[in-house]
């Protein structure tokens, strides 16, 4: 150490403790000195805090009951899934998501469908397929009405006072389906061909909708006692590809007026699945061009 140059030497020269250079010099050669009772580190020993081995127990329990009571909603609500599942790696980080919980809820739904049918000897029995408890958790058509109704105003808006059928089609095109009442006029699969129904999911192939019980093409020829299948008689959902598949609906027109006793005016599109094999979201920023398209089958 450089005793001139030092800084700590003139640190403690500046201390009112020290009162000459000598009392400062014998300090810092004691500091530095190996034989001297000045040491070059501390020693520091754990303590208690103030506080009895008991207290500290107490005091670390009563921090867990806290920690437990402070617990969040999500995660009480994801617990029950936990034990239902066990070890399951997935269920631990995941929980409960909602595009999950929609699809878990479809999946139920078409299997009760299923279910129903199974034993044509009982259904022969009953009158009414609604008495069925199966029946009662199946998805009911008149509980989308309301979200159809809702939807003709979205289209009533979106279209506006325009008498222009290209503008009509361009805002259309770019619209969200969910809600709309549609009917299948083509299809390559024939079961789908007169499927009538709201839509209430959409994706980019696929489309669900919920039917009506004892709906469909046969309630509109005229026929005195058109005949059914089991599953046109419960209805519940239908799972339709876009692919080869063409949709029509409607949309009313005409100003709302309840002492107005002439039928209502409806313009009627038609979708081209073909050409909306795109996602909702993706849509909206879709631009479709009009011109002939060679791949369509008419």
């Amino acid at each position: 150490m450089d005793k001139k140059n030092s800084i700590e030497r003139l640190i403690l020269s500046r201390c009112s403790k020290y009162h000459d250079d000598g009392e400062v010099l014998k300090l810092l050669e004691d500091r530095y000195s190996v034989d001297s009772l000045q040491k070059s580190y501390m020693v520091l020993q754990s303590t208690d805090g103030g506080f009895t081995k008991a207290e500290l127990l107490k005091s670390s329990s009563s921090r867990k009951r806290r920690k437990k009571k402070k617990e969040s909603i999500f995660r009480s609500l994801i617990r029950p899934v936990e034990q239902k599942s066990g070890n399951n790696r997935h269920s631990k980080f995941y929980g409960k998501r909602t595009k999950n919980t929609f699809k878990q809820f479809i999946k139920q739904n078409l299997k009760l469908q299923k279910d129903t049918v199974k034993d044509p000897k009982c259904l022969d029995k009953l009158k009414d397929l609604a008495e069925l408890p199966l029946c009662s958790k199946i998805l009911k058509f008149e509980d989308f009405q309301e979200i159809n109704r809702l939807w003709n105003n979205y289209a009533k808006e979106l279209i506006g006072t325009t008498d222009s059928i290209t503008v009509m089609t361009s805002k259309l095109s770019t619209c969200e389906f969910i809600g709309a009442f549609v009917e299948v006029t083509h299809s390559g699969c024939i079961n789908n061909i007169g499927q009538k129904g709201i839509i209430i999911w959409e994706s980019q192939h696929n489309i669900i909708i919920v039917v009506p019980r004892a709906g469909g093409w046969r309630s509109d020829i005229s026929v005195t006692n058109p005949k059914y299948s089991y599953s046109e008689l419960i209805g519940g959902l239908r799972i339709i590809n876009k692919e080869g598949t063409r949709f029509k609906f409607r949309v009313n027109v005409d100003s709302e007026s309840p002492t107005s006793t002439e039928e209502p005016c409806y313009i009627e599109f038609e979708i081209i699945g073909d050409r909306l094999m795109v996602r909702s979201i993706d849509r909206a920023n879709k631009k479709f061009k009009n011109h002939a398209v060679r791949d369509i089958e008419l």
